[in-house]
């Protein structure tokens, strides 16, 4: 019953909206859920070189645990509880969709009851060391409708009281270290960007890698790959968007451009996997137009890769969460433990600055 669009929350993004209007009570989409037991192996950590003890005596990078980096952004499309290590996460369509309102919900979460959907309703009356470590799923959850739902409506859920603190605490304290930087995706929508030369700014530098689309450069140079000098495409991605690494070497004052279109090459034929491969300009391009250049991320370079990024799970309702599944609040003979030295909501440390108490 729902289908995406673009957000009316703000920063957003896209957004659910409901396809025709939705009474009060009724089911507005349902999910599966992926159940993932232990909520720290989304922690992610810096890396330490070690060597192998065995006897090639090679040296191998590994997780330094001593160092949590942050974790990994999967966390916030998933549902949690405070009193509990597990994280179930929605893969139903357009269910990542949902976004969040504390004010002005519209839909609320529940347990499904189909028995076709929920395929081990027997784990609501077991502990999560019973069943957390199943390899299928087995729950579901129901988006139901709070009022009555307009069409084209956007869905709204409330993610917790908790979910708010953190993100409200998170843009109060925000400062954005790479206040230059301009995702690729913004940058290819600038149709009036004054690309810069090699000279002006490095690109690569701030994460942005440089492309020259290949039907613009066929049509000023369309013997360029049948040229001798010409290896191919970089990679399959180059390949599937037909895009060569290109750089601006001149603009000129009608706004078009010199570029170099970048090849690689190796050492010699018998150093085919020689890394980094050693960079060359195959061809020269004359007077192209802004239309010519294509933009991509570096990998793992955008904002929400960072460790300053926001990271916080959604938050299940106390009234629907089952008592078996608090295993933060048992130990193994059952005792009660303190909240106070059980761990925090998201595997962090209190003082940890890049967990997802930002």
């Amino acid at each position: 019953h729902i289908e995406a669009g673009v957000s009316t929350v703000p920063h957003a993004g896209r957004g659910a909206f409901a396809r025709r209007s939705i009474k009060k009570g009724d089911l507005v989409s349902a999910t599966p859920l992926i159940h993932v037991p232990d909520r720290n192996v989304l922690t992610m950590y810096d890396g330490k070189v070690e060597i192998n003890p065995d006897e090639t005596n090679e040296h191998m990078l590994v997780r330094d645990r001593g160092r949590p980096r942050h974790q990994q952004l999967i966390l916030n499309y998933c549902f949690g509880h405070r009193d509990s290590t597990l994280l179930l996460c929605p893969y139903g369509y357009l269910s990542t969709l949902i976004n969040h309102s504390n004010k002005e919900p519209n839909a609320r979460i529940s347990w499904s009851q189909k028995d076709s959907i929920v395929g081990h309703p027997e784990w609501f009356n077991q502990s999560l060391k019973e069943w957390g470590n199943k390899n299928y799923a087995g729950l579901s959850l129901d988006y139901v409708a709070l009022r009555d739902i307009e069409k084209s409506e956007e869905i709204l859920i409330d993610y917790g009281i908790e979910w708010e603190e953190a993100w409200q605490k998170h843009v109060a304290n925000f400062k954005s270290p790479r206040k230059e930087y301009i995702p690729a995706f913004e940058l290819n929508r600038m149709a009036d960007l004054r690309v810069k030369t090699l000279s002006e700014y490095d690109y690569k530098s701030r994460g942005v890698k440089v492309f020259c689309r290949r039907h613009y450069v066929l049509q000023f140079d369309s013997d360029i790959e049948v040229s001798k000098d010409w290896e191919g495409f970089e990679d399959e991605q180059n390949t599937r968007l037909g895009i060569y690494p290109c750089r601006v070497v001149e603009r000129h004052n009608d706004d078009s451009y010199t570029v170099e279109i970048i090849d690689k090459t190796f050492a010699s034929t018998d150093d085919l996997y020689l890394w980094p491969h050693h960079l060359v300009v195959s061809h020269i391009l004359f007077n192209v137009p802004r239309d010519v250049f294509y933009f991509l991320d570096e990998p793992n370079f955008r904002d929400h890769h960072q460790s300053w990024s926001f990271r916080r799970d959604m938050r299940i309702p106390d009234d629907i969460f089952p008592e078996l599944w608090k295993n933060r609040l048992h130990n193994k003979e059952g005792e009660d433990t303190p909240k106070a030295a059980a761990a925090d909501d998201d595997g962090c440390g209190k003082d940890d600055l890049t967990c997802a108490e930002l």
